[in-house]
């Protein structure tokens, strides 16, 4: 009781005094759940960042490993052959035939069948060019895949 409600001799109790709520923030009462609901929240996040900032180095090898390993493929040259026949417009062999592949710098001259073979040191079943020229005839040039035995073609007179 004040000193005013004794002097006057009321047996009212005494009203709480009220706070400035402008001076001072606003303090929410939380409940057990939310409270822990938010420390739950929390240990799962920084778990999860520990997680994957342990399984990051992993990750990143693995990536690397694989880009590792195609170009390890790539690196691995055999021996391959690269062998056929030329005809010329009437399906006979055609002997003298200058064959090249120019990327690898060499070169085969047919035999009196047509045929011309090739031993490259490359990676398995590259593709490769292969130039034909023979005097008198349109010059052959295609595509071949190494480790191919049987590449025959037909070259064209330069009159047709």
């Amino acid at each position: 009781m004040t000193d005013e409600q004794k002097d006057k001799g009321s047996n009212m109790p005494e009203a709480p005094a009220k706070q400035d709520m402008s001076s001072s923030p606003k303090k929410r009462n939380k409940s057990l759940a939310e409270r822990w609901k938010f420390r739950v929240f929390l240990i799962v996040g920084l778990l999860t960042i520990i997680t994957l900032t342990l399984d990051l180095p992993e990750k990143l090898s693995k990536a690397t490993k694989v880009v590792t390993d195609d170009s390890s493929k790539k690196a691995d040259k055999m021996i391959q052959p690269l062998s056929g026949f030329i005809r010329d417009g009437n399906n006979h062999p055609l002997p003298g035939v200058t064959v090249s592949l120019p990327q690898y710098g060499v070169t085969s001259i047919t035999d009196d069948l047509g045929r011309f073979e090739f031993k490259v040191k490359a990676a398995r079943q590259e593709s490769v060019d292969l130039m034909a020229q023979k005097e008198g005839y349109l010059t052959y040039d295609a595509f071949a895949t190494l480790g191919n035995k049987g590449f025959s073609f037909t070259m064209e007179n330069e009159g047709k």
